[in-house]
Parts: structure tokens; sequence; C-alpha cells
């Protein structure tokens, strides 16, 4: 909810910098492909289900911390309306507790990963300077690296996942944007580890994360 309400406040102030600076838009671009450079908060929808010999641990949960990184995409846009990128950040490095009957085990693990992120996205009508979007996103997530904490032998596996976004570009010159960005993944990653006493278990971890972004836009000639 945190994270929501973040992005709104941050899709409202760029709304106001439009009507506060409403000049008329600098002539556009030449170069159809871009590359994006900007700051990157994660916001963890967590949860998680635990299974001991296939049997589900009743009432075991998790929460992962959010984060914050930086990312860099490239693209390229196809006439006004359309476009496609690739986005990849700087691998980051959340903690993942345990909640509920898992709780005493406090830190579970961390784990290094990096999303890499391809979307489509439709632009919709310019208005003067500012220009809105939407489009959808599928996500591939590689595991660099399983930090051990209570647990032992953690082991998580790259998944896929699916996600939309929505956002918002706002011309500086012909070849500069300002951009904020909201995306949404659904995401969930399985896992493989020992508990005290080296008993093998398994969890599904839940992250549905909203990825929130603002940074600069540079159109290539």
């Amino acid at each position: 909810m945190r994270g929501l309400r973040l992005s709104i406040v941050l899709l409202a102030g760029l709304l106001g910098w439009r009507t506060g600076f409403a000049a008329p838009a600098p002539s556009p671009a030449t170069g159809p492909w871009y590359v994006r450079v900007g700051a990157l908060a994660v916001f963890y929808h967590s949860s998680a289900t635990f299974a001991i010999g296939g049997q589900t641990l009743a009432g075991a949960s998790a929460t992962v911390t959010n984060n914050e990184t930086l990312s860099i995409d490239v693209g390229r846009e196809f006439g006004e309306r359309f476009s496609l990128s690739l986005l990849v950040g700087a691998p980051p490095k959340p903690t993942i507790f345990g909640t509920g009957t898992v709780a005493s085990l406090h830190d579970l693990g961390r784990v290094r990963f990096g999303p890499a992120i391809l979307t489509g996205s439709y632009h919709f009508r310019r208005r003067r300077a500012f220009r809105p979007y939407a489009g959808l996103a599928a996500a591939y997530v590689i595991i660099f690296n399983d930090y051990d904490e209570s647990v032992t032998e953690l082991d998580v596996h790259n998944h896929w996942a699916a996600g939309a976004l929505a956002g918002a570009e706002y011309r500086v010159n012909g070849r500069c944007e300002f951009f904020v960005d909201l995306k949404h993944l659904w995401l969930f990653l399985d896992a493989d580890y020992m508990l005290p006493g080296d008993v093998p278990a398994t969890a599904r971890v839940t992250l549905d994360p909203l990825l929130v972004s603002m940074g600069m836009k540079f159109h290539l000639r």
C-alpha cells in the first residue's frame, strides 16, 4: 500500500509539473532508438508457503525487504504510438524473514537476483510536452547467488513473470525526456533448503513487486 501511495504521488507530481510548465514541445527526436537511465524502488507484496516432506506447514509465511537500485533500458519506438524495450538493473539483495509459525527462524536467507524485463508500450497522444503510456511486460528473474542464514543449502530457482505498466514522459528537448514509470509483476520463486537439524524443505515465495522508477530518456541519433 505504501508503494501504491508513492506511485500516485509521483504521477501527480509529474502532472503538476506539466500544468505549471506547459510550454510548446520542442521538435521531436529523429532517432527511433533510445536509452533510459533511472533510480528504481522495488516494493514487494510478499507471502509464502512452506512444505516439509510434501506436507504444507500450516500458518507459515514470509516477508521480503524492499529494495532500491539503478536501472537501464534500451528500446526502440515504432512511430509515435508503439515501443519495445528491455530493462535490466543493478542486482538487488533482499532478505527473506519468516512469519507466522516460522517466525522463530527470523532471517531465513538472502538472494541476489537480477530481472530482465521486456516491455511493449502504447503511447497516447502527446499533449504539448507531456505523453502518458501503458503496456504489458514479460520478465525473467535470474538468481545470481543465495545466502544462508537460519536455513542452509538455500537454492532459489530462476522464474518467469508477467506484468503490466504505466507511466509518463515529459520532453525536455529534442533528445531528452524525463520519465516516471510504474510496473507490477506477478512473480513467485521456488526454493529448496535445509531446516535446522538437516530437515529438507521447500518454499514458494510470492513477491508480486511494484517497481517505481524515474529518470531520463535519451534518444539516439
